[in-house]
């Protein structure tokens, strides 16, 4: 049960921050789509391409973060710092170059998806507002990370409910036109998101610079680079970039295939997404959970510890999660009633919502334990695992299903289903292996 307690009390923060910060989107999809299909779908092919282009960099953090856990395991506090530094540089840079290209190629973007003028113009507009903020959401990704790692959970929660609270308030007041305000639609919803994430990063670099957290960073620690700091950070962080490299590659090309049915059968396809990504939250608390937990015990010098609380963290998960799977089948209608009101998308979401359901197992395993895995440094099977289920599984059997057999939508979702399974597996058979308890960072 002490156990159980510990990774509860790593986890639980951890869980909350996630639907949190998956709640900015939500919320936004939500409201959004109350105006319409055109403009749900503008608004999710914009952020996805813009969260997939930052989640992509912000995996420096997980390469900084397996550091970082070694050095407070091993209780040495300036080091963690020093890296904290250094990766919040790295990503100054990084997000500026973002925002320069999307900014620019907004308007090619949007030629390659949408699949219509109207979903191009507002697009484009949401797209380049939202994109002004990828420099602060950049270092608010990497500064949660570095609390995590130090096993910090509640500081990146309590920044995730001010950031959440901030944007629910300013999409009713911005997208539908309350307060004296014009109703600005999906404009709107760019500037709230935009806002709140501004405010989350000057919190949580505030708290890295005050010295709250036995993590304390100096101005010395972010310029100049180090070539040796960033040579260790980017050592393990490129396999980390490379696997989201992998998974967003992945999901741009699953867009283009899956907009060709259409405005009404992509919107019903994200909403089911968003629905799912719900459950999907457990999983990843407790992925950082068995990460941070894998990381200090290693730097404690605690291999067995390690793998004992990382099978732990997996049970729980994975209980969680298989619950979940029963609430899709019973709730799938009414989950999918708080994101549209349209007829058209309603029915088509909730069956394949249904079908998420057979995927909660497999997704809690391979979550788990892949973040255990990157916790020991451990960063290259994720990677080369993520490569076989995107580019080996999803894409072709995709593409199969969708122009060869003419299959539709829920076909897609029954090839995710057996993606997950086959990722879970091979993610098990590598942890059991136990390389990663002799791997150094």
């Amino acid at each position: 049960m002490r156990d159980i307690r510990f990774i509860m009390k790593l986890a639980l923060p951890a869980i909350a921050e996630m639907i949190l910060h998956m709640m900015v989107g939500l919320v936004d999809i939500a409201m959004v789509g109350r105006l319409g299909a055109d403009s749900l779908t503008a608004v999710s092919l914009g952020s996805q391409y813009l969260w997939t282009m930052i989640f992509l960099f912000a995996s420096v953090g997980i390469g900084a973060g397996a550091i970082v856990a070694r050095a407070v395991g091993a209780e040495n506090y300036e080091e963690a710092g020093r890296i904290a530094g250094q990766v919040i540089a790295i990503t100054i840079i990084i997000g500026a170059i973002i925002l320069a290209l999307s900014w620019t190629f907004a308007p090619n973007i949007y030629d390659l998806f949408a699949p219509n003028q109207l979903v191009k113009t507002l697009g484009v507009k949401y797209l380049r507002i939202l994109s002004i903020s990828t420099v602060f959401f950049l270092v608010l990704l990497v500064g949660e990370a570095v609390c995590r790692s130090a096993g910090f959970t509640q500081i990146p929660l309590k920044v995730a409910l001010v950031g959440n609270t901030i944007n629910i308030i300013l999409d009713y007041v911005l997208i539908f036109g309350k307060l004296g305000f014009p109703a600005l639609g999906v404009p709107g919803a760019a500037m709230a998101t935009a806002i709140s994430y501004t405010i989350s990063c000057i919190i949580i670099v505030f708290v890295l610079f005050s010295g709250r957290i036995p993590i304390k960073i100096k101005i010395n620690d972010i310029f100049p680079l180090r070539r040796e700091t960033f040579a260790r950070i980017m050592k393990l962080s490129i396999p980390a970039g490379a696997e989201e490299l992998v998974r967003a590659s992945s999901n741009l090309v699953s867009i283009y295939l899956i907009v060709g049915l259409g405005s009404v059968s992509y919107a019903a396809h994200q909403v089911a997404h968003s629905v799912e990504s719900i459950s999907f939250m457990p999983g990843f608390g407790f992925g950082i959970a068995a990460g941070a937990l894998v990381g200090q015990s290693l730097g404690a010098l605690k291999p067995e510890r390690a793998e004992r609380l990382a099978l732990k963290t997996l049970y729980l998960a994975a209980g969680t999660m298989t619950a979940a799977a029963l609430g899709f089948f019973l709730l799938s209608t009414p989950l999918v009633k708080v994101f549209t009101n349209d007829l058209s998308i309603i029915p088509i979401a909730a069956s394949v919502i249904k079908i998420a359901a057979f995927a909660q197992t497999s997704i809690a395993v391979e979550l788990v334990l892949a973040g255990a895995l990157r916790g020991a440094g451990d960063t290259r099977f994720p990677m080369c695992l993520s490569l076989l289920g995107n580019w080996v599984i999803r894409i072709p059997l995709f593409f199969a299903v969708l122009h060869v057999f003419h299959m539709g939508l829920t076909a897609v979702w029954w090839v995710t289903v057996f993606q997950w399974f086959v990722m879970a597996v091979l993610a098990f058979w590598r942890f059991k292996q136990g390389k990663w308890k002799r791997i150094i960072v």
